[in-house]
């Protein structure tokens, strides 16, 4: 690549635009898509890193109704990351407990914030991870996350998501990620899709209960969250398990891709 066309031309994502990645759900209230108040009953009250793991139940915070009028799913690229990583950093309370850590013992270093976005920013061209900031108004308020992408003979990626604890329990998660979904495997091609749910967190398993996802076994000690080798559950669907037209036609109604 030129250095003209690297360091001037739009960044691609996954080989498309980022226009055409973008997902845009116009009054998500208003539809009855998502929920105007937090319900702790909701199969979303959760939070999961990238492509590893969903975290386990934590009561919303309570916060009062908040109208929204749009939610937006979009890459996150360049300077973006940095107020991604605002926005995680002022909830830290809510979301670290639940956060993947590195594995105990390991003589490993996590990268800079500019590491991390040079890195990250360079495997969402190539067509390896695609961090996808969720906003409701323009306002950053979580990520959902496809990563560990796998081609060749495979073709599939795993899913993880968070949602800050003010707009926690909803029903946004659940919309995002069987969006986000639909669009790795009807636009972008992957086959299957994985998500990996601690046993103790129920508000998570009822969103793979929701989605339909297939539960595939128990994975005792999968991964380090906060410090500590942690047992999952894994969980999976794929381009011939998905309903035709995708999660949320089948499950909302609407089409979210225009496809």
């Amino acid at each position: 690549m030129s250095f003209f066309r690297r360091f001037f031309s739009a960044p691609r994502v996954w080989g498309l635009s980022e226009s055409q990645v973008r997902i845009d759900i116009e009054d998500p209230v208003s539809r009855g898509l998502i929920h105007a108040t937090p319900r702790l009953n909701v199969d979303e009250d959760v939070f999961a890193r990238p492509g590893e793991n969903v975290f386990g139940p934590r009561r919303h915070s309570g916060a009062a109704s908040t109208e929204i009028r749009r939610l937006t799913v979009r890459p996150v690229l360049g300077q973006a990351h940095r107020e991604v990583e605002r926005v995680r950093w002022s909830d830290r309370d809510w979301l670290e407990p639940w956060e993947a850590t590195l594995a105990p013992g390991v003589d490993e270093r996590l990268p800079s914030l500019a590491d991390y976005q040079r890195k990250t920013d360079a495997e969402v061209e190539s067509g390896i991870t695609l961090p996808m900031m969720i906003e409701a108004d323009e306002r950053v308020i979580g990520v959902v996350t496809a990563a560990n992408t796998v081609r060749g003979a495979l073709y599939s990626t795993t899913v993880g998501y968070w949602i800050v604890s003010e707009y926690a329990g909803r029903g946004i998660a659940s919309l995002t990620v069987a969006a986000f979904i639909d669009l790795l495997i009807l636009k972008l091609g992957i086959h299957r899709v994985e998500i990996n749910i601690r046993p103790e967190n129920e508000p998570s398993l009822g969103l793979a209960q929701k989605l339909g996802l297939t539960h595939e076994g128990y994975r005792p000690r999968y991964m380090a969250i906060a410090g500590q080798w942690a047992d999952h559950l894994a969980f999976s669907i794929d381009r011939e398990s998905l309903p035709n037209g995708g999660l949320v036609e089948a499950i909302w109604g609407v089409n979210l891709l225009g496809e």
